[in-house]
Formats: structure tokens, C-alpha cells, sequence
């Protein structure tokens, strides 16, 4: 993480500090883990919303739209996972009407900054 931190830095002179560990932190972050990185002042974010697009890029635009606003979330901020790549060709027809629903519902979308608060998925793993 620190090698690709300082290579991004070289090339932007921005060092990003947010994470998102593939497939989520669940299955690597430890407290130990957890406590290296902040000391590098890296953040953890999972997500706390999400929708089947990643297990399949397939998946209807219709079914993604309503997986993305069935949210049980009541925290602030949601933070909803979305695939967009060239294959996501539906959650790409989808996000505009994603993004209306949470507007209309009073929702903000900014960017994860140094003030938001990390969101990482309970430790389990304590070795």
C-alpha cells in the first residue's frame, strides 16, 4: 500500500489514504492490521449498501435500481457498492436513477475525504 501510495504521489502529488480491500476487509483486516495502517494514516472503507452487480454483470438495470434503493442502511453515509466498468453496461443505465432516488431522499453525494468516517466490516480475526 505504501509503494502504490508513493507511486500515485509521484505521478499526481496526491498520497491517497482510503482503502478498499478486494472483496471487502472481512477476510484481512485484524485489529493488529487495522492499527499498522492507521498509523500510516490510512482509512478502511467497505460499503454498507449493495448490489449484485458484482457477482453478476448481467444482472437488469430494473433489479439493480431496486437493490440499490431496498437499503436497510439507516446510518449516514451510505456507502453503496456499484461495478462500472465496460462489461456493467447495467449499472451504468441504472446509477442515473440510483442517484435521483437518494437525491430525492435527502441525500448528498461527495467524495470520501479525511473527515469521513471509516466504515470497515466487524473484525473477526483477531490473530
Amino acid at each position: 500500500m505504501l509503494k502504490s501510495q508513493n507511486g500515485i504521489s509521484s505521478i499526481i502529488g496526491i498520497k491517497p489514504t482510503t482503502i478498499r480491500l478486494p472483496s471487502g476487509s472481512s477476510k484481512h483486516l485484524t485489529n493488529a492490521f487495522l492499527e499498522e495502517l492507521h498509523v500510516y494514516k490510512f482509512k478502511v472503507y467497505d460499503w454498507n449498501a449493495v448490489m449484485s452487480d458484482g457477482v453478476n454483470y448481467k444482472t437488469p438495470a430494473d433489479k439493480l435500481y431496486r437493490e440499490a434503493t431496498k437499503t436497510t442502511v439507516t446510518e449516514h453515509p451510505i456507502i453503496l457498492l456499484m461495478h462500472c466498468d465496460y462489461m456493467h453496461k447495467n449499472t451504468c443505465k441504472a446509477l442515473p436513477r440510483v442517484i435521483k432516488f437518494y437525491k430525492d431522499n435527502g441525500y448528498e453525494f461527495k467524495i470520501i475525504n479525511d473527515k469521513t468516517p471509516e466504515n470497515y466490516f466487524p473484525i473477526k480475526n483477531n490473530k
